[in-house]
């Protein structure tokens, strides 16, 4: 069975067990004024706990692999895809978002599920695939527009402003863009890193270290890491509390 960064387990000491300890530590540790966070004692040793106004739903970790994405069909690349027509009420964008909002908005604990499988989701085993990752953060984005919460916390810029460069395909084209000349998934991962908060930003480096210690290739390792910002970022954006 994978270890996953979030579940707690028994492991060995050594670089890998100790740069695993300290991401599932300093998780830990931010997810818990943002109410969720990860349980270590019984009766769910495996767990993770979203404490919604005055009640707690906890959902046991399932040892075969995470569950929980929204079933949405997307292509390999939409936001180059000229039927995407993103913010139109026509176009596959607007059918996406309709299939994604009606699961995540359905209620916190459901929101929950899909954010721990997705944060636990690897390159053989995307329960949640990034594309949805991505889309499900761009309505995020959207929606802050609407709350009047576009500003990141950090003030460096605003969710909007990222929002937009995934309109423009920016960020589509692979890991380094279009024959290399920029954008692509490595600058996205480096815009949201960008704009988080000096403790999400902690969150990566922690996320990379345990990954790398790992002996994981390159793309498991920025696979972690994406998947830590956009975490990071959603719960910044209150995606459990507000939904998109």
């Amino acid at each position: 069975m994978p270890t996953t960064l979030l579940a707690s387990s028994r492991v060995p000491r050594s670089s890998t067990a100790i740069a695993l300890r300290r991401h599932r530590a300093r998780t830990r540790a931010y997810l818990a004024p943002r109410a969720v966070r990860v349980r270590t004692s019984p009766p769910h040793p495996r767990s993770v706990v979203v404490n919604t106004g005055a009640d707690a739903v906890e959902a046991e970790i399932v040892p075969d692999g995470p569950r929980g994405g929204t079933g949405v069909a997307l292509p390999p690349e939409p936001w180059t895809s000229p039927k995407w027509n993103w913010g139109s009420a026509r176009g596959d964008a607007h059918d996406a978002a309709r299939v994604v909002r009606g699961v995540l908005n359905e209620s916190p604990s459901r929101r929950r599920d899909w954010i721990t499988a997705m944060v636990q989701s690897t390159p053989s085993d995307d329960a949640v695939p990034w594309e949805e990752v991505k889309l499900v953060m761009a309505l995020a984005f959207q929606l802050s527009g609407h709350r009047r919460a576009e500003v990141c916390r950090s003030g460096n810029g605003t969710w909007l402003e990222v929002m937009a460069m995934m309109q423009r395909g920016y960020f589509e084209g692979g890991m380094t863009g279009r024959d290399g000349g920029g954008g692509g998934d490595l600058a996205l991962a480096m815009e949201l890193e960008a704009r988080l908060t000096p403790d999400g930003k902690n969150l990566l480096r922690d996320a990379k270290a345990a990954a790398s210690a790992s002996g994981a290739p390159a793309a498991w390792v920025h696979d972690a890491v994406r998947r830590s910002a956009a975490m990071a970022v959603l719960l910044e954006l209150q995606f459990l509390e507000v939904g998109i």
